[in-house]
């Protein structure tokens, strides 16, 4: 994709991001799908900035999903949820 494509498809993600924010209720999985997708736009816009190097791109994150720790509950239940900081 071309740079104003990729400027176009930022802007885009960033108001759904913010849309889905400011819902009553967020939904985390829409959530990490915008967030990741817009991770993705702007990998891709650094790396076509003059004189990027790979290290500037950085290591691909992983969905924020992941960063979570469920514990079993009785008959297939969560009985809680803990965040890695």
């Amino acid at each position: 994709m071309n740079n104003p494509v990729l400027q176009e498809e930022y802007a885009r993600l960033r108001a759904q991001l913010a849309e889905a924010y400011s819902a009553p209720q967020w939904q985390s999985g829409q959530i990490d799908r915008l967030a990741n997708a817009l991770a993705a736009v702007e990998r891709q816009l650094v790396s076509q900035a003059p004189g990027a190097t790979w290290r500037e791109l950085g290591p691909t994150p992983t969905p924020a999903s992941s960063a979570c720790t469920m514990t079993p509950g009785r008959e297939g239940g969560v009985a809680g949820v803990s965040q890695a900081r």
